[in-house]
């Protein structure tokens, strides 16, 4: 069984790639056994597309700022 901090770094991974299926299969096993790992599972999408919107209106906000040449 994976421990609760595996878990973590592979709910992580997934979101740049595809895990296989012998990483996906004990992995959603332990999702389905701990709560507290589900709730990551679903909050760290939301984490990764807040970040992007936040470094997206930044990036907006330095090009508005920066200094005519």
């Amino acid at each position: 069984m994976l421990s609760c901090y595996e878990v973590t770094r592979l709910v992580s991974a997934s979101q740049e790639q595809t895990l296989p299926w012998n990483k996906r299969i004990p992995l959603r096993f332990h999702l389905f056994q701990c709560s507290a790992c589900h709730n990551f599972s679903l909050q760290l999408p939301f984490l990764r597309k807040s970040m992007h919107g936040y470094r997206d209106r930044l990036d907006d906000l330095i090009e508005k700022h920066e200094p005519e040449a």
